[in-house]
């Protein structure tokens, strides 16, 4: 019950992660839109000069950059707030903001907003009275602006240069950074900073003297405000026209320069006075419109207070059809994990059974595998230690070097032996290649010759395939070895037993021939099928289980392995294995 309970929490606690996340994603999405839009509105404030509604809008979009781990909307927050406080007039606010949007914008190698920085913090320390700090500022930023071929930013950052020199009262400097701000003015498109450089530079050049020049280019840049419609520049434009004509005591000209003045003077105001009335005639609409809307507003409350009560009866609803969810949704999992549950017990089961076979099947092989070899190493070791007082030199030789083949047997026994219990609890890889089957018979053969020579019987070979099969070595030995060991084993003393090899189709067969007394009619139908003594109630130890194993490591290797023939006068066994292409 316990377990059931924390299953159903579990469950509930998962479905309400994955809603909170769905609308957590949602408003982290419409949280960047908002804080864009929000410095969108502080440019617009700042244009109308609303310096501290601009604050407060880059502040709150500010808070969300920083909410959002967003580097780019906070370094434009930081930009917008630094901008702010320079209208202001909070110079150090302002310069630790650039400052901070510097760093982002460095960060995010946004070349043209780093030179704009370098440009701004420039223009702070012109303002404190730090000339080096300025130029040093400037500088980078040109730099910058050159290499990206950025005419705008070349001609804020000039203008900065003349704004520099014109506090030093170095007007020849001012002349000449104005005039680089104004060619890159020009190329950018920028009419109206255009003709306000070419007006001031006019005021500039009246100040040293030089009233024709100051005509010139005043006269220019009123030609650029006529094309682009710039009441206030005209207006300017001609007020300095009008004093360079003076200058030079040209009366007639300053006058009419000075009646297109108050031309353009007047109609700015007019306009200003037209945009005041139209002002004072919107807020009246919007008054009437407001008391329209809390009269509206009073017939929705109670229209709203109608539908809330419909609103709780379709939240309760709602309520309930997720909990029936969360129900549904708890009892599919709940039968689901137990379906799953019942599959891994079926599996641990099976493996179980597993283990007791192979268990089983590694005990049988440890006492049939290794009950010759060890006999005779016994017996050899027992008949020297009996005779070794009488024994020559060269006859203890005889009887080591047996004791030596007898060992190495052994040791190539449990190596097989290791090799096939591997490959029954799958720690061993099959590796299927090329095998020349001629060479693989003779290096079993190594491992029989002293069986052999014990019992006098001699080995023929015939090797009629003159190729190779796809096989694994290690197995193959293995299956090789148990085949001629079961021969030697029952072969009379004295006799022949025979190996040959042939090719049929895309097949090689390998026929191992005994004089032996024949396999027994009660276990030829289960010889490959389990330990063939105990199936047929045989108490001769070590019959059938090498068969077996080596039945299973010919599957493994796509071959086969049968008893060809048996008669009183011997057995043949047939190995069959895929014949190599190249061969």
């Amino acid at each position: 019950m316990k377990q059931n309970g924390q299953l159903k929490f579990f469950v509930a606690v998962q479905i309400l992660h994955a809603i909170i996340l769905f609308f957590c994603n949602n408003v982290s999405a419409q949280n960047v839109d908002f804080g864009d839009s929000l410095i969108v509105q502080a440019a617009n404030e700042r244009k109308l000069g609303a310096y501290d509604k601009a604050l407060q809008y880059d502040l709150g979009a500010l808070t969300i950059a920083k909410q959002q781990s967003d580097v780019l909307l906070k370094s434009k927050a930081f930009n917008g707030i630094a901008t702010d406080y320079y209208r202001i007039g909070d110079l150090q606010k302002a310069r630790f903001n650039y400052e901070s949007a510097l760093d982002l914008y460095l960060q995010q190698r946004d070349s043209i907003n780093v030179a704009d920085q370098y440009y701004k913090i420039g223009m702070i320390d012109v303002d404190e009275g730090l000339y080096d700090e300025a130029r040093s500022h400037f500088a980078k930023s040109v730099n910058i602006f050159l290499n990206k071929n950025n005419y705008p930013g070349l001609a804020d950052v000039y203008n900065g240069y003349a704004s520099l020199y014109y506090v030093i009262q170095d007007f020849d400097s001012v002349a000449f950074y104005a005039e680089k701000s104004l060619h890159y003015y020009h190329l950018a498109g920028n009419k109206d900073a255009e003709s306000f450089m070419l007006i001031n530079l006019g005021a500039l050049f009246n100040a040293q003297g030089l009233h024709h020049k100051a005509i010139t280019f005043v006269k220019d840049g009123i030609a650029v405000a006529y094309s682009s419609a710039l009441i206030n520049q005209l207006r300017q434009g001609y007020k300095n026209l009008s004093e360079s004509y003076a200058m030079l005591g040209d009366w007639e000209n300053a006058y009419r320069s000075h009646l297109t003045y108050v031309e353009y003077k007047d109609s700015i105001f007019n306009q200003q006075k037209e945009q005041a009335l139209l002002e004072v005639e919107t807020r009246y609409q919007t008054a009437e419109k407001e008391l329209e809307i809390q009269e509206q507003k009073a017939d929705l409350l109670v229209k709203e207070q109608k539908i809330n009560s419909f609103k709780n009866v379709r939240n309760v609803l709602i309520l309930l059809f997720f909990v029936l969810l969360i129900i549904v949704a708890f009892l599919v999992y709940r039968y689901r994990a137990r379906k799953k549950i019942n599959v891994l017990l079926d599996e641990k089961n099976r493996q179980l059974e597993d283990i007791n076979t192979y268990k089983d099947k590694l005990f049988a092989i440890i006492s049939h595998d290794l009950r010759s070899p060890v006999s005779s190493f016994s017996r050899i070791t027992s008949s020297l230690s009996k005779a070794i007082d009488h024994l020559q030199p060269e006859e203890i030789k005889t009887y080591l070097v047996e004791i030596d083949k007898t060992a190495m047997n052994l040791n190539h026994m449990l190596r097989d032996l290791l090799h096939w219990s591997l490959s029954q609890q799958g720690g061993m890889s099959l590796n299927l290649d090329k095998c020349d089957i001629g060479a693989c018979i003779n290096n079993a053969l190594d491992d029989c010759r002293s069986a052999a020579s014990e019992k006098r019987i001699e080995i023929s070979f015939h090797d009629g395939s003159d190729g190779s099969v796809i096989a694994d070595k290690n197995f193959l030995h293995i299956v090789l070895r148990n085949l001629m060991s079961n021969a030697l084993k029952f072969a009379p003393e004295a006799s022949v037993v025979s190996i040959a090899t042939k090719v049929q189709g895309k097949v090689v067969h390998l026929d191992v021939s005994d004089q032996g007394p024949g396999v027994p009619e009660n276990l030829k139908s289960v010889l490959f099928k389990r330990m063939a003594s105990d199936a047929a109630g045989n108490t001769e130890k070590g019959t059938g289980f090498g068969l077996f194993i080596s039945s299973e490591l010919m599957l493994k290797m796509n071959g086969e392995i049968l008893l060809l023939e048996s008669s009183k006068k011997g057995s043949t066994f047939r190995l069959s294995l895929p014949l190599h292409k190249d061969s």
